[in-house]
């Protein structure tokens, strides 16, 4: 890993950012490989749907992103026993709760009757990636041990747009409190990792070094 001065996080509370390549989301499994091919079927279709469908689907499905990670939705989906019929319902039911506009309701549609459920979570932040990319959008994924400040949030959007050059970024939270303090954030493939769980197994691994050296 290389070290990369960044003096304006200052204000995050740090003077130094460790950056590194990372492939992998911050997420525990990766995503289901069919859920790019439905995202990229629906953005071909919402490519021809009229202006005022374009401007209220990408709002539409945050919504339901944050939605299918309630517990009891997830389990709901990934129920191997759910009929096909009670996924048409499950869907119509998400598809209401948002006001999804015909493309989003669509999809659905299409997956509950294929049958594929389980993964929409995976289709929905796919299709949201996509959307992001299309639109000049740096989605970033940030875990901190605490809620960040809007003061925070506002730095860490100023420097990431000027490290990737975006037209904006959409920081997505997470709170976990075993990283002590700090965050990690993570976007185009990179990981900024400011907090102390990192700080100190990058120190445990560096003495480690040392003594098999």
């Amino acid at each position: 890993m290389r070290l990369i001065p960044l003096t304006a996080a200052r204000g995050l509370g740090i003077t130094r950012h460790e950056m590194s390549r990372n492939s992998v989301s911050p997420t525990t499994t990766l995503p289901h490989p069919a859920a790019r091919c439905y995202a990229s079927a629906m953005i071909a279709v919402l490519a021809e749907a009229p202006k005022t469908i374009r401007e209220a689907t990408p709002q539409a499905l945050v919504l339901l992103q944050a939605a299918v990670r309630d517990d009891e939705i997830v389990s709901a989906l990934k129920n191997p026993r759910l009929s096909r019929g009670q996924a048409l319902k499950l869907a119509g039911i998400l598809a209401k709760s948002v006001h999804a506009p015909l493309p989003l309701a669509n999809l659905l549609g299409v997956v509950a009757r294929a049958g594929r459920l389980s993964i929409l979570p995976d289709i929905l932040d796919a299709s949201v990636a996509q959307l992001d990319a299309l639109a000049g959008v740096v989605p970033v994924q940030v875990i901190s041990a605490a809620p960040l400040s809007d003061m925070q949030k506002v730095q860490l959007k100023v420097m990431i747009k000027a490290h990737q050059k975006s037209k904006d970024v959409h920081l997505h939270e997470r709170v976990d409190a075993s990283l002590i303090a700090g965050f990690r954030a993570f976007f185009g493939g990179l990981v900024w990792d400011t907090s102390v769980s990192g700080q100190l197994a990058r120190l445990k691994a560096q003495l480690s070094a040392r003594v098999n050296s």
